[in-house]
């Protein structure tokens, strides 16, 4: 595990590793993140909608700025109502 300062860079963050996000509510470091990640995978852990926490982004409910990221798999863990949730990043084709 290796944790950024803010803003991150390009550098910073290794493609070659997924890129986690657990109960994080910051959308705009979110964004930073996500614009600075060059790899192809991210993990959201955060409640579901109605648990009465609040992540952003919340794991299902994400603002990619791009279309290129769609979730792959999710996972309950246990009955908590608390979610994993996988992103990858579709290669373009040219």
């Amino acid at each position: 595990m290796k944790y950024c300062s803010q803003p991150p860079d390009e550098f910073a963050l290794d493609p070659e590793y997924a890129l986690l996000f657990c109960y994080f509510n910051n959308a705009l470091a979110f964004r930073d993140y996500i614009r600075a990640y060059r790899g192809g995978v991210v993990i959201i852990i955060g409640p579901a909608e109605g648990k009465g926490h609040h992540t952003d982004p919340a794991p299902f409910d994400v603002k990619f700025e791009d279309g290129s990221w769609r979730l792959f798999k999710f996972q309950e863990v246990k009955d908590s109502k608390d979610f994993i949730a996988i992103y990858v990043k579709s290669i373009q084709e040219s």
